[in-house]
């Protein structure tokens, strides 16, 4: 049976996608000002400025006239959150915590681990962007509450990003994820993962599953794998069925970001160019500044949310994408990917850079891909 069925259990009523950070944190305040009940809220990176205190200013709203409030900010993502901030919010009834604090940051801490468990922690963040307001709305996708994804005109700096507003779903998966992050018990999580709108990796089968699911899907795909990410750094088996899968005809894009807040990640990502191109795979650098979407489309099967193409989202890293159920948003998506490739250079293969610095540089980082 091939792998890309358009129903699951607990399908959205209403899925809306959401294009630009403008429209996203106007539609993710307008909720939160409706919360009545509760919100649960994590986020990799919060900076509590220009937008940020926007969505400081209504979670604290939401606390006083009764609402649960639950913030969960990644330790390293928003470790320029300040001691002060908090307070704020602690003070307006916002419950905050911090995940896996750097060790160095004391005041950080809760709970009862040691220095050792901390740094032992380091390498294990939650890199998931979602809020659910009361088990009715819940908002996924790749945008951080950040400037930096607001169109310049608004002080930003226009990244290309993506998110979803989902009503009518059953979002006991992504309470359950959350919960688990909160309170950070991860060793209880069922053996079978079902089928599901969300794809969850809070456990070492789960990330087994999603990353066996990905590469059969891959492998079973019949006419289309287009691709939107911004770290690309993939491991063997990934490079290999994507380029089995051009060689047997399938239209392969894959649409990378010129630019990266981590600099040396295009130089990295490059290294695979050659044997990608060499198999038929199709490789796009978008131009306008920094792409940051996560969007994988194999045939019918369609996906957006947090993960990266490289090893922190396969090994470290809290993901969480959402299984596109709707006809519209499918199609909206492939238009936001068309539209994109008019504003991405090409790779070609005669083209490629097989000896300036930035390549051996890749090369160089490539022994460190696992921590990417």
């Amino acid at each position: 049976m091939h792998l890309s069925e358009k129903s699951y259990p607990g399908n959205c009523n209403t899925e809306r996608l959401l294009t630009t950070g403008g429209e996203y944190y106007q539609s993710l305040i307008s909720s939160l000002d409706a919360a009545q009940i509760s919100i649960d809220f994590e986020v990799y990176i919060f900076e509590p400025v220009g937008v940020g205190y926007d969505v400081v200013e209504a979670l604290i709203n939401a606390s006083r006239r009764g609402v649960t409030v639950r913030l969960l900010m990644d330790g390293f993502g928003s470790a320029a959150f300040s001691r002060e901030i908090i307070e704020t919010l602690q003070l307006g009834g916002v419950n905050v915590r911090i995940f896996h604090p750097l060790p160095w940051l004391f005041w950080q801490w809760h709970g009862k681990d040691s220095l050792l468990n901390r740094i032992q922690q380091l390498n294990h963040r939650n890199h998931r962007k979602t809020c659910v307001i009361d088990d009715e709305v819940a908002f996924v996708g790749s945008f951080n509450v950040s400037q930096v994804h607001l169109g310049k005109e608004k002080g930003g700096e226009g990244w290309q990003d993506l998110g979803l507003k989902l009503t009518g779903c059953r979002f006991s998966p992504l309470k359950q994820a959350f919960q688990k992050a909160w309170s950070r018990k991860f060793w209880h999580y069922p053996k079978i993962m079902p089928k599901g709108v969300f794809r969850l990796n809070f456990s070492k089968v789960r990330r087994r599953r999603c990353h066996q699911d990905l590469l059969q899907r891959i492998e079973q795909a019949e006419k289309k794998i287009w691709i939107s990410n911004a770290y690309f750094v993939p491991g063997f088996r990934l490079l290999k069925v994507l380029s089995e899968a051009a060689k047997r005809g399938v239209d392969v894009k894959i649409v990378l970001s010129t630019q990266s807040d981590i600099i040396f990640i295009p130089w990295v990502s490059s290294v695979f160019y050659h044997l990608l191109l060499c198999s038929g795979v199709k490789i796009f650098e978008y131009q306008l500044g920094i792409m940051h979407k996560k969007v994988m489309m194999i045939d019918d099967w369609v996906t957006l949310g947090s993960s990266n193409l490289n090893h922190r989202s396969f090994l470290h890293d809290l993901e969480v994408d959402v299984v596109v159920q709707t006809e519209e948003v499918r199609s909206q998506l492939l238009s936001t990917f068309e539209q994109d490739l008019v504003d991405c250079q090409k790779v070609e293969q005669n083209r490629l850079a097989s000896s300036g610095i930035k390549y051996w540089l890749g090369r160089f980082l490539l022994y460190f891909r696992y921590w990417m």
